[in-house]
């Protein structure tokens, strides 16, 4: 995703993804709070950075799709090894 956001000159995405979500999930920080993405960003405002979240989900789950579909074949069974991650994460985060 990080590659895929740089080289599409989306980086704006990844540093808020990071600073949202990757960083928290794994314990490193706590969530950057949107006013200071603004600057780190470049975004006009906390409600465009809290947008760009939301695409850089969106982009996260399509491609962590990709990656589980080249060694699972059918979409049950996609669904079944994020399910089967989800639940190992909220373990892990509990």
């Amino acid at each position: 995703m990080k590659q895929e956001c740089r080289g599409s000159g989306r980086g704006d995405l990844w540093t808020v993804f990071e600073a949202r979500v990757l960083a928290p999930t794994l314990g490193q920080d706590d969530a950057v709070p949107y006013e200071e993405l603004i600057e780190k960003a470049g975004f006009a405002s906390p409600v465009q950075a809290a947008n760009a979240l939301v695409t850089a989900k969106r982009m996260f789950a399509r491609i962590i799709r990709q990656v589980i579909s080249e060694y699972e074949g059918t979409d049950a069974e996609i669904d079944t090894e994020l399910n089967d991650l989800h639940e190992i994460l909220a373990r892990a985060g509990s």
